[in-house]
């Protein structure tokens, strides 16, 4: 992916950039990139914030570098300077609604806890320790399954990966 101001990001087989046209996290892959040409995607620059826009994607083979980055509560990664997300847990995240400030829309988060409820730590204890409930904000999960995102299957999934994680001394906490 090539962009207005020369950054390059390659892709593996997809990556979550916060697409500023749309308002919203997209995932782009080989077979799709050419649709977000022209969209605007948020860049930060020595601490300032500014828009760059898509203008090519060319599809190559070769050998890359690639990182997987996940914080304790924070999802969002600044990759090559854009604003994204990390591929291995974006679907356990609302990422489409945003205000102007490109925060969570706090009213329409409140639906969507109105329709689908929210989890308490009480529902996953025997499954995961609390730091895992909360560092993944499982609170919010029950939207994530409700719009059909992810499936409480993908979950174990997850949490199995966070285990394996663990036990090879990837994941410290």
């Amino acid at each position: 992916l090539e962009f207005s101001d020369g950054t390059i990001i390659k892709l593996l087989s997809h990556h979550d950039l916060y697409d500023y046209t749309l308002n919203k996290y997209i995932t782009i892959k080989a077979n799709n990139a050419n649709e977000f040409i022209g969209h605007e995607f948020i860049a930060f620059k020595d601490g300032q914030k500014e828009l760059i826009e898509l203008i090519n994607a060319v599809t190559s083979c070769e050998y890359i570098e690639a990182w997987s980055l996940i914080s304790y509560k924070h999802v969002n990664t600044i990759t090559n300077n854009l604003l994204s997300l990390t591929p291995a847990i974006d679907k356990l995240y609302i990422t489409d609604e945003f205000n102007e400030d490109i925060n969570y829309d706090e009213e329409t988060i409140q639906k969507y806890i109105e329709i689908y409820g929210t989890y308490s730590y009480e529902e996953w204890k025997e499954y995961i320790p609390y730091q895992i409930y909360e560092g993944f904000n499982m609170y919010y999960i029950p939207i994530t399954v409700g719009k059909g995102q992810v499936t409480i299957e993908d979950i174990f999934t997850y949490f199995k990966w966070i285990a394996d994680l663990k036990e090879q001394g990837i994941l410290t906490n």
